[in-house]
């Protein structure tokens, strides 16, 4: 795609790649049909974050004034493009990183409806669990790359196993274009993934550049650290591990050369050569994807997402409900700890507080006086018998 910082002729790639991942037959007719509405752009819940994230584009890529020029015509492709795809997809969600993808599509394809369709593909097909309404569908995959590192290399499994896989989040939501600056690598990631049309290579290449990159790693480790690793692994700090894997791609991808090239040929093929040896369908963590989700189904059909944003809604529904009673419960029981620690005198101002709430409730339903006594008689044994509890 391209040498030193200058872009090359990308037809090739603007031809191949969506052979390679397909088409949706029905989409002219739909963008036809869409295209005669109103634009909604200005209105679209997304617009503005969209915004500031374009407006942060393509800096990196040129060096020159006069590439520099290029750069408001970029951003503003970047930005109808990914517009239109958050309009002809219901139910996604927008999230930072997309722009990202979106940069490298813009890049390869010169013309907007051919970047447009193969971003519309790419999306349903390799990026859909990532635009849900929570980020806990993205959580699921990241926890895949612990459990299949146990596998593969357990003295780097237990180094890292202590700290949460958010480290991974950036590259594999991004499809590596946040965490690689290198153009020409990208590219060839991309190539490599599109053209085994796998979704699930996005795990296991982030797995192979760790195991790949250990010892670089370890080395950055115990330097931050000031430690030295044993044989049973150190348990390093999460901060410093966070702060070492966030940036190790950035550092050992970031040149475009020969040797660059050659590091990330080793790398695929290391992907390659795990995925052989560990299929993800052996693995506990995989069986908490959902089956909708682009790792088991590489449907690009709306319905298939619908599916799963409505499995998505209702697990989410069920979460807060926990959630709700769980607060409730910790909320009552800290209410009668306290009141068990309190004087008396506060433990008797609370129950005249209450008797009062319940004689003013009581007058005011009972809207005559007759019944009042049998009615106030049973609140107050029933207030009664809820204090001698919580007394206890």
């Amino acid at each position: 795609l391209c040498t030193s910082d200058r872009l090359l002729d990308n037809s090739l790639r603007a031809r191949a790649w969506p052979l390679f991942i397909g088409q949706d037959p029905n989409l002219d007719v739909y963008m036809k049909s869409l295209s005669e509405k109103t634009s909604g752009e200005e209105s679209h819940k997304d617009t503005d974050q969209v915004q500031k994230d374009v407006d942060r584009s393509f800096i990196y890529l040129c060096d020159t004034a006069g590439e520099h020029s290029e750069i408001p015509h970029l951003r503003k492709r970047l930005f109808n493009v990914i517009m239109k795809v958050l309009e002809a997809i219901p139910g996604i969600n927008y999230y930072q990183g997309y722009h990202d993808v979106a940069t490298m599509v813009v890049l390869a394809f010169e013309d907007d409806y051919e970047a447009f369709q193969f971003l519309y593909i790419l999306t349903l097909r390799y990026l859909r669990d990532h635009m849900m309404t929570s980020i806990r569908p993205t959580i699921k995959q990241l926890d895949i790359i612990p459990e299949l590192l146990s596998h593969i290399d357990y003295d780097l499994y237990l180094i890292l196993e202590p700290s949460p896989p958010v480290y991974a989040l950036s590259s594999i939501i991004s499809l590596f274009t946040h965490d690689i600056t290198n153009i020409a690598d990208i590219s060839l990631i991309w190539d490599f993934i599109f053209a085994c049309d796998e979704p699930q290579l996005i795990i296991y290449i982030y797995t192979a550049l760790l195991i790949y990159y250990k010892d670089d790693i370890i080395t950055d480790l115990n330097e931050m650290s000031d430690s030295s690793i044993d044989s049973a692994g150190s348990r390093y700090d999460t901060d410093i591990v966070h702060a070492v894997l966030n940036k190790f791609i950035r550092i050992h991808l970031s040149i475009d050369s020969i040797d660059s090239k050659l590091e990330v040929y080793n790398v695929l093929k290391l992907a390659l050569d795990i995925r052989k040896k560990i299929p993800l369908t052996k693995l506990k963590t995989f069986r908490h994807i959902s089956k909708f989700s682009f790792l088991k189904s590489k449907s690009t059909s709306i319905t298939v997402l619908a599916l799963q944003i409505k499995e998505h809604q209702q697990y989410e529904s069920q979460l807060n409900k926990k959630r709700y009673i769980t607060e409730k419960l910790n909320n009552s029981q800290l209410l009668k700890r306290e009141l068990r620690r309190s004087p008396i005198l506060i433990k008797a101002s609370l129950g005249v507080c209450i008797l009062g709430v319940i004689l003013h409730t009581t007058y005011k339903n009972s809207g005559i006086k007759v019944g009042i006594g049998n009615e106030l008689a049973r609140n107050v044994i029933a207030l009664w018998n809820c204090m001698k509890d919580t007394l206890k």
